[in-house]
């Protein structure tokens, strides 16, 4: 019993070690939503919360849009773009900078309505905000395809294929005709338009190597025990049936 302790002990040290760090996972929900809060793209309320549970309005979208894009000086401008958002309502300039944003293709994320109104406190439904998200990010998606685009799975799809929503993209199932909420749109916001970090260039042939710590050149039989468990060779001595030798603090 005491010997299959001392290999447990060994096995968790050594799998302690090979595991990745946190940074090497994609970022969680709460981290999304914390990187663009902590950005400027996303402000709470006055009490100090975010209200994630709560819907999130046509003037909000405009202004995440604005702020994503970094935008923020050309919204300074106000102007009576719409008939129903005057040049006093706080969204103004951030609702005309976002209502002329298109894609490369000229495919407008988010415009009002045929009747001159933009409707800047109508709730947004989920379907309604991955055809802004999708317009925004899809480089390639020209007008024809919006024009023969099916309503709205054809904007779903497109969405799940750029890991807007999905399982992996931290957005489960969501309901097309229901108000999007807020913390669902701040991680779609995130995924839709947040680059992940490139990895870095492996060195080129005829550069030169990066020089090896001399304590890694070492062979494993004249490693300190201690520091050989801890730079991964646990599951060698396991292997070859040296654990308890090398690993004395581990001996009857």
């Amino acid at each position: 019993m005491k010997r299959i302790c001392r290999l447990l002990a060994v096995l968790f040290l050594a799998t302690g070690l090979i595991l990745p760090a946190r940074s090497a996972f994609a970022a969680g929900r709460d981290e999304k939503i914390a990187y663009l809060q902590k950005a400027g793209v996303v402000t709470g309320y006055p009490d100090g919360t975010l209200g994630l549970d709560a819907p999130i309005k046509r003037s909000e979208i405009a202004t995440l849009l604005v702020k994503i894009d970094g935008k923020q000086a050309e919204a300074a401008e106000k102007a009576a773009v719409f008939k129903d958002v005057s040049t006093s309502h706080w969204a103004n300039g951030f609702i005309r900078v976002a209502s002329q944003m298109k894609n490369p293709g000229g495919v407008s994320a988010i415009i009002g309505y045929p009747d001159g109104t933009f409707r800047p406190e109508k709730n947004i439904s989920n379907a309604e905000m991955m055809k802004i998200l999708v317009a925004c990010a899809k480089a390639d998606l020209t007008l024809a395809d919006e024009a023969k685009a099916d309503w709205p799975a054809s904007w779903i799809n497109w969405a799940r294929e750029m890991n807007i929503v999905g399982p992996a993209a931290g957005i489960g199932e969501l309901d097309p005709d229901k108000s999007a909420t807020r913390g669902d749109v701040f991680v779609m916001v995130y995924n839709a338009k947040v680059k992940p970090e490139a990895p870095a260039e492996k060195p080129k042939a005829n550069e030169e190597k990066p020089k090896v710590n001399e304590e890694d050149e070492k062979p494993q039989k004249d490693q300190d025990p201690a520091d050989a468990a801890n730079r991964g060779n646990a599951f060698h001595m396991i292997y070859n049936g040296t654990w308890a030798k090398n690993l004395p603090f581990l001996k009857k």
